[in-house]
């Protein structure tokens, strides 16, 4: 099992059978590795995808935004969605409305 440290929120990514998922402090799988990328949370929330689709999560492994946009940035501080539907791009707000 790989695993990368994410102190801001204490949970670290980690990798099993080439899906990533997250861990707590104490090493618990809090979140299942189901995900084919998976990035650090930024605050509540972290980007994942699957077969090429970005998505994002919040800590207890919820869809938030759901994985359908072939790309995603997100802004912590605004909680700004930029995505992509190609080849379409806009913003969403956490419930998944353009804005």
């Amino acid at each position: 099992m790989e695993d990368s440290t994410n102190r801001v929120e204490r949970l670290r990514l980690v990798q099993e059978n080439n899906k990533w998922g997250y861990a707590d402090k104490e090493g618990r799988v809090v979140i299942p590795c189901r995900y084919d990328i998976a990035y650090d949370f930024r605050t509540d929330y972290a980007i994942v995808a699957n077969n090429g689709y970005f998505g994002l999560i919040d800590r207890n492994g919820s869809v938030v935004i759901p994985l359908e946009y072939t790309n995603m940035m997100y802004n912590h501080y605004s909680k700004i969605a930029i995505v992509a539907k190609f080849p379409k791009v806009g913003a969403v707000n956490l419930k998944n409305e353009v804005i």
